[in-house]
C-alpha cells in the first residue's frame, strides 16, 4: 500500500520529508547495475550530490529498488519524477534510457539517451543506450551496415567516458567489431576485456582465438585456446578449433593426437573419423587412412568426399583395382562428377587398359562441353583432355581417330589451341597422310605467326616427303635466327634436334635406313646430349650388326643421359651381345628388366643371350615371356621356342 501512495501523490508530509535521504542511501547501496545482453545499460546511481534535492534523490532511489524487483513500468514511473525534481541530471536521463531499453520503448530511450547527451556529452551510460539502440536496428535489417558503425562509434564513446576499462564494454566491443568482420579491432578489444579479468571465461577467449585464425595468427589463436583448456582441460570446442588450425597449418602430424583424445572424450563419428582419416592420408599412413575412410563410411554411408579419400589412399597403398571399385560408386551415384571420371581414366591408364581409359576420358570430355558458363575453371581442361584421347588413340596406332578427334575439340572449343593443331599434324604424319599435316602446319603458321614449332614441324614433314634441300634451309635459318638473339636459343636448337630426330625415326619406321642415320646424325650434330637420337641410331647401327664400336659409343652417352630408362639399357646390352661381350650384355639387359619389367623385346633379347651362353632352358624361359607379354614379332620369337624345345627333347 506504501508503494501505490508514493506512486500515486506528489504530496510528502513534512516529517516523512527528512527521511527521505536515509531511505534513499539505503535503497541506493543495494541496487545492481541493469543490463542488457550483458552490458550494463546506466553507470549506477549518480551520487547523492549529484541530485538536486532530497526528492530527486529518494525517486531515483525508488526506481532502483522497482528495477532490482524487475518492476521496471513503476521504475520508469519514478525515474520520471526524479526527472522532474532535478531536469539537470543526466544521470537521471541516462537511467531512463536504459530502464526504458529493458521494456522495449526505443523511441523513449533515444530520446532520454539524447537528453542526458546534450547535458552531458561523455555520459558513458547514455552512449551506451544509444549503441544498443543502433546495434538492434542493425540486427532488423535497417541501415545495417551504417548502424553498426554507430553502435560501435556509441559503444567507443561510452569507453572514453570512463575512467577505466570497463570489462563488459571492451567485450561487447570485441563482439561488435568481430560480427563486422574487423578482427584485428575486434582482437585488440578482447585482450584488454581479457587484461582485465583473473581468471577469463572460456567464451571471450574463444572469441579471441577465432578473431586470431581469421587474422592467420595461429599463434595467438593457439595461445587463447590453451588458455581454455588450462581451465577446461576436455573443452571440445577448443580441441577442435586446435584442430583446424593445425589443419590450416598443414600440421597434420600434430593434429593427431588432438584428434585421438576428441574420439577419447566423445567417441567417434563420421566428421571425425574423416579428419583422421584426412591427418594419416597426408602423413602418407595409408593402411591408417583406409580404416578411418572406412569408419567414416559406417557412420555416413555413401559420403562423397569419404569415398574419394579411400580411393586416393587405396590407389597410393597400391590397391589400384579396389580404388577403382570405389571410384566406380562415386560414378553411379553422381555420374557428372568431372573429377572421379577423370581419376577412373587415369587408373586405367595405370592398370594398362589403353581402351577403357579411352573410353572415359571421352566421357570426361563429354561433360566438359556441357558446361556453359565460360568462366568455370574446368573449361581450361578441355584441350588437356583432348589431347590426352588423341595420344592414347595414337599409342593404339588408331593414327586416323585422333586427328578426328583433334579437329572435333577444336570446333568444339571455338578457342585458339596451337597445341592441338601441331598434335593434329603430328597424328597426320604418322596415319602417313603427309599433305594434310603440311596443310595443318602452315594453316597453323599463318594463325600462330610467332610460334615457332609449327614452322619446324613443317620443315620436319618436308623432311619425310623427301624435300631435304628446303626443310633443310628452313630448319638451318631458325638455328640462325636462334643464334642472333631471336626467341629462345636453346629451345629452338632442341625443336631442331628434334624435327632431325622425328624425322629420321619416322623414316627408319618406313624402312628408309639410310635416310633415317642421315637424319638422325643430324640430329645429334645439333645436340650432342640428345639422348633418343643417340639411342635410336646406336640401337639401328647394332640390330644391323653394323658400326658397333660407334654405337655402343652413342649407347653409352645415352645411358649416361637416362641411366633409369629400360629401353636405354635394352640397346646398351644388345650392342655388347653383339660385340660377344655377354657378361656386360647381361647385366644391363637385366637393369633392363628392373626398370621396364613389360617389354617383350628385353625378354626376347635375354633369351638370345641366354642362349649363345649355352644355357637354353633359361632362353627358351625368357622367349616364352616374351611372347606371353605381346611379342613384336611373335612369328620369330615362336620358330626359337619350338627350335629350342626340340633341341632339349633330344637324347
Amino acid at each position: 500500500m506504501a508503494m501505490r501512495f508514493w506512486k500515486s501523490s506528489r504530496y510528502v508530509p513534512p516529517w516523512r520529508r527528512c527521511l527521505l535521504p536515509i531511505l534513499a542511501l539505503a535503497l541506493m547501496g543495494a541496487s545492481p547495475a541493469m543490463a542488457v545482453n550483458g552490458v550494463p545499460l546506466a553507470a549506477g546511481a549518480p551520487e547523492k550530490q549529484e541530485l538536486q534535492g532530497a526528492e530527486a534523490y529518494f525517486h531515483f532511489a525508488m526506481a532502483k529498488l522497482a528495477q532490482q524487483q524487475q518492476r521496471y513500468d513503476a521504475a520508469v514511473a519514478f525515474l520520471r519524477e526524479a526527472a522532474a525534481a532535478d531536469p539537470e541530471s543526466a544521470g537521471i536521463q541516462a537511467e531512463l534510457a536504459a530502464t526504458y531499453m529493458i521494456i522495449r520503448d526505443y523511441p523513449a530511450a533515444e530520446e532520454s539517451a539524447r537528453l542526458a547527451l546534450a547535458m552531458e556529452p561523455d555520459n558513458s551510460a547514455a552512449h551506451t543506450v544509444l549503441a544498443h539502440l543502433y546495434y538492434s536496428r542493425a540486427r532488423r535489417g535497417i541501415d545495417s551496415q551504417a548502424n553498426r558503425r554507430r553502435a560501435m562509434d556509441e559503444m567507443e564513446a561510452s569507453l572514453r567516458g570512463q575512467n577505466e576499462d570497463a570489462p563488459d564494454v571492451l567485450l561487447t566491443l570485441g563482439r561488435f567489431y568481430f560480427e563486422q568482420g574487423k578482427f584485428r579491432r575486434a582482437a585488440d578489444f578482447l585482450l584488454r576485456y581479457l587484461e582485465t579479468q583473473a581468471a577469463p571465461a572460456p567464451n571471450p577467449l574463444f572469441l579471441l582465438a577465432r578473431a586470431h585464425i581469421q587474422l592467420e595468427d595461429y599463434d595467438g589463436a593457439e595461445r587463447a585456446l590453451e588458455q581454455i583448456l588450462d581451465t577446461v582441460p576436455d573443452s571440445l570446442q577448443a580441441l577442435e578449433t586446435l584442430v583446424n588450425i593445425e589443419r590450416l597449418r598443414g600440421d597434420f602430424a600434430g593434429s593427431l593426437p588432438l584428434l585421438e583424445k576428441i574420439l577419447a572424450i566423445r567417441g567417434g563419428d563420421g566428421s571425425l573419423y574423416k579428419k583422421m582419416g584426412e591427418a594419416y592420408f597426408h602423413l602418407h599412413q595409408y593402411p591408417d587412412a583406409i580404416e578411418m575412410f572406412n569408419l567414416a563410411l559406417n557412420e555416413e554411408p555413401g559420403s562423397p568426399y569419404s569415398l574419394y579419400y579411400l580411393a586416393l589412399s587405396q590407389e597410393r597403398s597400391g590397391q589400384m583395382p579396389r580404388a577403382l571399385e570405389t571410384l566406380e560408386q562415386m560414378h553411379v551415384r553422381d555420374p557428372e562428377n568431372t573429377e572421379v571420371v577423370f581419376r577412373m581414366a587415369q587408373l586405367q591408364e595405370r592398370l594398362g587398359n589403353p581402351r577403357a581409359a579411352l573410353e572415359l576420358y571421352s566421357e570426361l570430355l563429354d561433360l566438359l562441353l556441357k558446361v556453359e558458363d565460360p568462366d568455370d575453371p574446368r573449361r581450361t581442361d578441355i584441350s588437356t583432355f583432348c589431347a590426352r584421347v588423341a595420344l592414347i588413340r595414337m599409342e593404339l596406332e588408331e593414327y586416323a581417330a585422333a586427328a578426328r578427334g583433334l579437329d572435333a575439340c577444336r570446333n568444339d572449343l571455338d578457342l585458339p589451341a596451337p597445341g592441338l593443331g601441331l598434335l593434329r599434324a603430328r597424328a597426320l604424319i604418322f596415319a602417313r597422310r603427309d599433305e594434310k599435316a603440311l596443310s595443318e602446319v602452315r594453316k597453323g603458321r599463318e594463325q600462330f605467326p610467332q610460334d615457332p614449332r609449327f614452322q619446324i614441324l613443317e620443315a620436319e614433314i618436308l623432311l619425310q616427303t623427301g624435300d631435304e634441300e628446303q626443310a633443310g634451309h628452313i630448319l638451318d635459318a631458325r638455328l640462325a635466327a636462334a643464334a642472333a638473339g631471336d626467341g629462345d636459343g636453346a629451345g629452338t636448337r632442341a625443336l631442331v634436334a628434334d624435327a632431325w630426330f622425328n624425322a629420321g625415326a619416322q623414316a627408319e619406321r618406313r624402312q628408309e635406313i639410310e635416310r633415317a642415320e642421315r637424319y638422325l646424325l643430324r640430329a645429334i650434330g645439333i645436340d650432342p646430349e640428345h639422348a633418343a637420337a643417340l639411342n635410336y641410331l646406336g640401337y639401328t647401327w647394332a640390330d644391323g650388326d653394323r658400326n658397333l664400336d660407334e654405337a655402343l659409343d652413342l649407347l653409352q652417352r645415352a645411358v649416361a643421359q637416362d641411366p633409369e630408362n629400360g629401353s636405354y639399357q635394352d640397346s646398351l646390352g644388345w650392342v655388347y651381345y653383339r660385340l660377344g661381350r655377354l657378361q656386360e650384355a647381361r647385366e644391363h639387359l637385366l637393369n633392363a628388366v628392373n626398370y621396364e619389367a613389360d617389354d617383350p623385346t628385353i625378354r626376347d633379347h635375354l633369351g638370345d643371350l641366354e642362349q649363345e651362353a649355352g644355357h637354353l632352358d633359361l632362353a627358351l624361359s625368357y622367349w616364352r615371356e616374351s611372347l606371353k607379354l605381346g611379342a613384336d614379332d611373335p612369328a620369330a620369337v615362336s620358330r626359337k621356342v619350338r627350335d629350342a624345345e626340340r633341341s632339349t627333347a633330344r637324347p
